[in-house]
């Protein structure tokens, strides 16, 4: 308890019985808690803030000049008499609870914008030359295939994305073609509650182009969550499959872009292959387009985008494979 005193140059006889009545003064030191006020050797009243709530601490300081004004009604003190600090220089100011989108918030409001509070760790699960690794809070990536809750967590969240698929080969001898491009890896987004927890991750390769239309692999955390990877491509463009164990949001991936084809073998005709599919966390590879030999598709940039086809190849051209998919965990105390 932090306890103020102050002197009128014309004293008061008694305690203020109206409201409105203005005190100020040059605080002597910093307070620490719930403060009181009594001018002119009277009695003390307790000193709220403009939030309707008592002192907390640092609201008013040393060397600090405050103002005060006398309040009775029911809002604070049960009806009785206190003083509701209006201002003081360099002080933190109490605000009410915010209500509306243009009202200043509390800090414990502020604190409470994620379920579980504060963000302790950000750990991004990926695959590098066929191993999964893991970066910590923007750390460089090492191998590591599991995932174990600190002991402060109280609340974490996963996103990821399956692997993109693979885009198609044009087709042999006796046909002009591009094919279709893969899908992207499905979406989920997952919330869980405080548990300790240690599980496998498990991070695919993209799917690999050609003929068999390789689908990307699966990204999974343990029997938590499971993100299947895009379809590889066809004729028609393939869409993706949607995930499970996905509570808060899950889609499939998006689908491949179709590959056209004509029956002769003329050399001026260009035929643009299918885009790869676009996932939550990557771009699919852009159409090809050539003539003759044709034109390899491209690649998706980011995690679990599909490959777009080849293009335009009489004799055949080769294809390419779509991008491993990703796993991020945020923990919250």
């Amino acid at each position: 308890m932090t306890a103020y005193t102050a002197s009128n140059l014309v004293p008061m006889n008694s305690l203020p019985t109206t409201n409105g009545v203005v005190q100020r003064f040059l605080v002597n030191a910093t307070n620490t808690g719930n403060s009181t006020y009594a001018p002119d050797s009277l009695g003390a009243a307790p000193i709220f803030g403009l939030g309707g709530q008592s002192l907390q601490g640092d609201e008013m300081v040393a060397n600090g000049i405050a103002t005060l004004v006398s309040y009775i009604g029911p809002l604070m003190n049960a009806g009785a008499l206190c003083w509701i600090l209006v201002d003081c220089a360099g002080g933190a100011r109490q605000v009410a609870i915010a209500t509306q989108s243009q009202h200043a918030v509390q800090l414990g409001q502020v604190a409470n914008l994620t379920t579980g509070g504060r963000l302790t760790r950000t750990t991004v699960y990926t695959l590098i030359d066929n191993v999964v690794n893991a970066s910590i809070n923007g750390g460089t990536a090492s191998p590591m295939s599991t995932f174990t809750t600190q002991p402060e967590t109280s609340m974490w969240e996963v996103q990821g994305v399956g692997s993109g698929g693979g885009g198609g080969g044009a087709t042999g001898n006796g046909e002009s073609a591009s094919s279709g491009g893969g899908a992207a890896g499905s979406f989920g987004w997952s919330i869980f509650s405080a548990a300790a927890i240690d599980v496998p991750v498990t991070i695919g390769a993209g799917g690999t182009g050609g003929t068999d239309d390789d689908s990307g692999g699966a990204v999974s955390l343990g029997s938590l969550l499971a993100l299947p990877g895009g379809p590889g491509s066809s004729a028609g463009g393939t869409g993706g499959v949607g995930p499970t164990g996905a509570n808060v949001m899950g889609f499939p991936g998006e689908g491949g872009g179709s590959g056209s084809s004509v029956s002769e073998t003329n050399s001026l005709i260009i035929l643009p292959s299918g885009s790869g599919g676009s996932s939550k966390f990557g771009w699919g590879g852009q159409p090809a387009s050539g003539i003759q030999q044709g034109q390899v598709g491209h690649v998706g940039s980011g995690f679990g985008a599909g490959a777009s086809g080849a293009a335009g190849a009489i004799d055949g051209t080769a294809a390419v494979n779509g991008t491993a998919g990703v796993l991020v965990i945020r923990e919250y105390s």
